[in-house]
Formats: C-alpha cells, sequence, structure tokens
C-alpha cells in the first residue's frame, strides 16, 4: 500500500490557500505516515489575482487528489 493511500485513507488532505509574492497560492497537505508534522503533496506554481480563485483552484486539485484511483497511483510509484 502507498504511503499517499494510507494517508488519505486516515485523513483528507488539507487546503491552504496564501498570499506570496504579491500573489495567491495554494498547497494540499496530509499527516506525515511517521512521525510529526504534514508533508505537501501538491501546490500551484503560478499565482493568482485574487484568494476566491487561487481557492477554486485549489478545491477542484483537492477533489481529484481525493477521487484519483490509488491503484493507478500505486503503478507509477
Amino acid at each position: 500500500m502507498s504511503t499517499l493511500r494510507r494517508v488519505m485513507n486516515r485523513k483528507p488532505g488539507t487546503l491552504h490557500v496564501f498570499a506570496e509574492d504579491g500573489a495567491w497560492h495554494w498547497g494540499i497537505t496530509v499527516p506525515r505516515g511517521h512521525g510529526f508534522g504534514f508533508q505537501v503533496i501538491a501546490y500551484n506554481q503560478l499565482g493568482f489575482q485574487s484568494e476566491d480563485d487561487a481557492t477554486s483552484d485549489g478545491t477542484r486539485a483537492l477533489e481529484r487528489i481525493t477521487n484519483t484511483s490509488f491503484e493507478r497511483i500505486e503503478r507509477c510509484d
């Protein structure tokens, strides 16, 4: 079983939206499999002009990750 699958089975990812360098960005984190803290599993590279745009895009990304077939991910490992 992949690390991502084990983590997503326990708790879904968390979307974070933040401003940096004059633009809005998003990142998705999951709790680390071992130890403490969180692991970034996805983020956007290009900034958005508004917080709403970043939130909308990040929400779509989180939904895609949540709905992705884990069997497909495991074959890519």
